[in-house]
Parts: structure tokens; sequence; C-alpha cells
């Protein structure tokens, strides 16, 4: 009689501290709703046809800038997009310009013509250095054009990976004790209580 007490409450105990999930689909609107059986709510809703694909985004976001945001439904990123696109465009084009303009008048200063500069009577090591400079500068700018258009490939990237993330508001962890009731090889029982930790 005492093992036939034991054994449900064994049974009971190791499931007290249990969350089953359970998911069903609901028939009219084809959304997924997941249950928890504690407290019988729905916890989470989605919609797996509404997630963006990863892949897709990154495709339309290497075919046309800012496609992946488009994709991922972030309307409001498209001017952070073009902004920064437009600003290192702008860097691109006005370091060329420096660029060539000094590459023009220190070729023309080591071939003793006239030059731009020739009034300030700066010496021919010093517009090369000047050069130099401004093709740093403008080399500077081209890495920096490649680094806006990638990062928005990575922010489309992660933005379509992260679109079924599971934003609930309940990021708590909660500590319960649990009973714990358990039989032991000599055929004895051990009783107490165990520690569950429920993220």
């Amino acid at each position: 009689m005492f093992f036939s007490v034991r054994l449900p409450l064994l049974i009971l105990g190791l499931f007290i501290g249990q969350t089953i999930l359970a998911q069903q689909v609901n028939p009219f609107t084809g959304a997924q709703v997941r249950f928890c059986s504690a407290d019988g709510q729905a916890v989470f809703f989605h919609r797996a046809s509404d997630y963006p694909n990863p892949k897709k985004a990154l495709l339309y976001g290497l075919i046309f800038p800012g496609g992946g945001q488009i994709y991922n439904k972030k309307w409001w990123k498209l001017p952070l997009v073009y902004g920064g696109l437009g600003a290192m465009g702008w860097a691109v084009q006005y370091n060329t310009k420096k660029y060539l303009n000094f590459k023009r008048n220190y070729r023309r200063a080591v071939r003793g013509l006239p030059h731009d500069y020739q009034n300030l009577n700066l010496s021919e090591t010093f517009l090369k250095s000047i050069r130099d400079k401004a093709d740093k500068r403008r080399q500077l700018s081209y890495v920096g054009f490649v680094a806006v258009y990638a990062l928005t490939l990575a922010d489309a990237f992660v933005d379509a990976h992260l679109a079924g993330y599971d934003m609930d508001e309940n990021l708590s962890l909660q500590l319960r004790l649990v009973p714990v009731f358990e039989r032991d090889a000599f055929g004895g029982g051990l009783q107490g209580f165990g520690l569950y930790l429920q993220f």
C-alpha cells in the first residue's frame, strides 16, 4: 500500500514543475497558436508565411540598394540607407576631384610648367605629399562606400532572421520549489524539494 501511494506522488512531483507546450493551427487564419499547459493561455501567435527569408533579403539588397529593407517591410530604414550611400558617394566624388587636381598640378610642377599653386611657391615634394594624402582619402572613401553597402546588406539579413524572434514582455526568471519523491536502488524512498528555473 505504501508503494501504491508513493508512485503516483512521484509521477505527480515530476510533472508539477514541467511546462508542456502544444501547438495548434487555427483553421480560419492559418496562424499557429502555442498554448501553455500550466495556465492554458495562448502564449505566442505567428504566421509562418509572414516571416521574411534572410537569403531573399540579402539577394534583394545585392540587386537594389535598400531592397532588403523593402523586402523586410522596414520602410523607415530607406532614408538611412540612401543617406549613408549618398554621403559616401559624395565623399568619393569630392576626394577623387581633389586627387585629380593635385595629381595634375604635381605633374605640371615636375615638368616645369605653370600650375595652380605656382604663386604659393610650394615644392614638388610638398605637392607630391598633398597628392598622396588626397589619394589616401579617396581610397578610404571607396572603402567607406563598400562598408556602408555591406552594412545595409547585413542589416537586411539579420533583420529577416530576427523577424520571428519572440518579443514577449515576460522575460523574467522564475524560481520555484518543487517536491521530489524518488525511489532509491535499495527499495527505500527519497523525499525532498528541488529548484525549478523557468526562463
